[in-house]
């Protein structure tokens, strides 16, 4: 049985976190069909491409930019773009598939090795740390989800729900909650409040393991009406 990470670095350590080997994964996973005579300059163009679609979400909203826009933005010709990703449905698509399998590739085998005890804390913990690992991507999949086909936005839904069922699995594991829908709800609230305002805590010098470690203190309020500061100490 694996040990709970603590901070975010070493939950860095657990996973091996390599922001470079992002791209290998992204394209692995849902780029399967890309050509490999040239991997590094392939990855090196993924990361172009979504690196501008994010910047051009957060200025002007993905439903209202363009291929064209995208292509001035990332440095590829309008072509190469299409060689990557044929529309924008399609790129969507990618970036919503691609939160969907760190979530039940990376950290659902992370979670469910720990202790019964430590289930709601790692949930918790392990999304905040990811989400702060890959803000764009978690902010992009947040904000653009209602501008997406209606079959995207049913992916998303269901990707929500499923964290929904692993908070309220986790909170099971804790004994009797009153109101756990609500409490589910809250959770999830306090979750998506990191990668959405991520901006507003910098300024107030809180990072990741300090926000993390006042949500998990509410969490012990919730579920046993008592508080404690170490992460570790609770099995």
């Amino acid at each position: 049985m694996s040990e709970m990470a603590a901070s975010l670095s070493q939950f860095q350590l657990q996973l091996g976190w390599q922001p470079d080997r992002l791209w290998h994964s992204f394209r692995e996973h849902c780029l399967p069909h890309l050509a490999q005579k040239n991997p590094i300059r392939t990855e090196a163009r993924l990361e172009a491409i979504i690196g501008a679609t994010f910047e051009l979400a957060n200025l002007k909203g993905f439903h209202a930019m363009t291929l064209r826009q995208l292509s001035d933005a990332s440095g590829l010709s309008l072509g190469g773009l299409y060689g990557y990703f044929p529309s924008k449905e399609a790129l969507a698509a990618s970036i919503h598939r691609f939160i969907r399998v760190q979530f039940e590739q990376v950290l659902m085998p992370m979670i469910k090795d720990l202790a019964d005890g430590q289930q709601l804390q790692a949930i918790c913990r392990y999304h905040l740390y990811l989400s702060e690992l890959m803000q764009p991507w978690f902010y992009f999949t947040f904000m653009e989800a209602r501008h997406q086909s209606e079959a995207l936005r049913r992916e998303a839904l269901a990707l929500s729900e499923q964290v929904d069922r692993e908070l309220q699995r986790g909170l099971s594991l804790q004994g009797q909650v009153d109101q756990p829908v609500i409490a589910v709800g809250l959770l999830k609230h306090l979750l998506q409040g990191w990668y959405l305002r991520r901006s507003h805590f910098r300024k107030a010098g809180i990072g990741v393991d300090a926000y993390t470690d006042y949500l998990l203190d509410r969490i012990q309020i919730l579920c046993h009406g008592e508080t404690s500061n170490d992460p570790t100490s609770r099995a």
